[in-house]
């Protein structure tokens, strides 16, 4: 069996793919944007404070946030609520429990996937940038 790669309708939840309607996305794409400029704020202020190359990696936290936000927004997917066990309900800011064991596992598996991968990504542009002779 394969899954159809078709764009669910708002609020849809589907296991392992889509499991947050319109409001939670806005505020995981403003919690990516608030993230991103949290890292580049911290970014200079490191390299104005002359700190060592190493210290620099601490980065790796906001960045590491904004990018797991900004890709949760992208795929109407958060990893919280999959680990939690929930999903937001269409229309509203409320949730209720993934009850199917299969879709919770589904659910799971793509939120380990999904901060694995964003956070080889910020790993890589934090090596990046502490790398840099600045």
């Amino acid at each position: 069996m394969q899954i159809q790669d078709v764009e669910p309708a708002p609020g849809e939840y589907r296991p392992g793919a889509c499991n947050i309607g319109p409001r939670e996305i806005a505020r995981r794409r403003a919690y990516g944007v608030a993230g991103i400029v949290s890292a580049l704020v911290l970014g200079a202020a490191l390299v104005a404070l002359d700190a060592p190359a190493i210290a620099r990696a601490i980065v790796i936290f906001p960045l590491w946030g904004a990018i797991v936000s900004l890709e949760q927004a992208r795929r109407k997917f958060c990893a919280g609520f999959a680990f939690a066990g929930i999903r937001s309900v269409a229309g509203s800011d409320a949730t209720e429990s993934v009850a199917d064991p299969a879709d919770l596992a589904a659910d799971r598996a793509a939120a380990r996937t999904m901060v694995a991968y964003c956070g080889a990504i910020a790993l890589a542009l934090t090596a990046v940038f502490v790398a840099l002779p600045l």
